[in-house]
């Protein structure tokens, strides 16, 4: 799939995800309240920021230059600033999880901690790689653990 389409794609997934959500809030449709926002928009990172063989530039097709080829300074100093505004989020992210076991009972605090380690280790491999997924982890590691909240709330009786 082209870099054009699975962005087009990505696009349309997360503006279906944002009118769900926003329906939600103004309590426009029935229950499952915000798992199909959560979902739409995880989907949407995925297919925005998952890079395909296919879109990659092969060596064979580049110019051949006399000189080492360098990114370029605004690509890195943009990649370089995706990766810390994305490690910033996550460390501001911990700023409501870490009194959770007011809410959630012992496992669901592992859980819902779990999934925050999980996407700090995601991060911290992929910040050489892939600066956009850093900078789409915290949002969906803060979309999992809502819908953790929302399922032990809602299903399992969690109550504060």
């Amino acid at each position: 799939m082209s870099l054009t389409r699975r962005s087009w794609i990505s696009g349309a997934l997360g503006v279906l995800a944002f009118v769900l959500y926003a329906a939600d809030l103004l309590g426009l449709k029935p229950p499952p309240r915000i798992l199909p926002s959560v979902a739409l928009a995880i989907a949407a990172v995925v297919i925005g920021v998952t890079p395909r063989r296919a879109d990659r530039a092969h060596p064979a097709d580049a110019p051949q230059s006399a000189g080492p080829t360098q990114a370029t300074p605004a690509t890195s100093a943009s990649a370089r600033a995706m990766t810390i505004t994305g490690f910033v989020l996550l460390v501001l992210l911990l700023i409501p999880i870490v009194p959770i076991g007011l809410v959630a009972p012992g496992l669901g605090v592992m859980v819902i901690h779990g999934i925050w380690l999980v996407g700090f280790i995601a991060a911290w491999r992929l910040r050489r790689s892939n600066p956009a997924a850093v900078l789409a982890i915290p949002f969906v590691a803060a979309a999992l653990i809502a819908a953790t909240l929302w399922l032990g709330t809602t299903v399992l009786g969690w109550r504060p």
